[in-house]
């Protein structure tokens, strides 16, 4: 098993890191998600407006997570270049 693992090394840590990053959207989409629930609870509650990329729903991200999400992330803007709106597709 330990020999598999040994051979397979950059396979599973490519597994990792993208598990690691689509996880992270996926819980900046749950903040989302709770931004809209306060908003229609409490409508006189301010909130920021206007378009977020997905990391902004996140708190401040380590150096090696923006380098994951750099490397890892396939929404349709980071591969253009450009900064990230907020276009998460249904992840579960």
């Amino acid at each position: 098993m330990m020999e598999k693992l040994v051979v397979e090394a950059d396979s599973v840590r490519d597994g990792v890191a993208r598990t690691a990053v689509r996880n992270l959207k996926v819980m900046a989409r749950m903040s989302k998600f709770l931004e809209e629930a306060v908003q229609r609870a409490y409508p006189e509650f301010p909130l920021r407006s206007g378009v977020f990329s997905w990391e902004e729903y996140l708190p401040p991200l380590s150096n090696n997570l923006i380098q994951l999400a750099e490397r890892y992330d396939s929404s349709p803007a980071r591969a253009c270049g450009g900064s990230l709106i907020i276009f998460m597709p249904n992840f579960l």
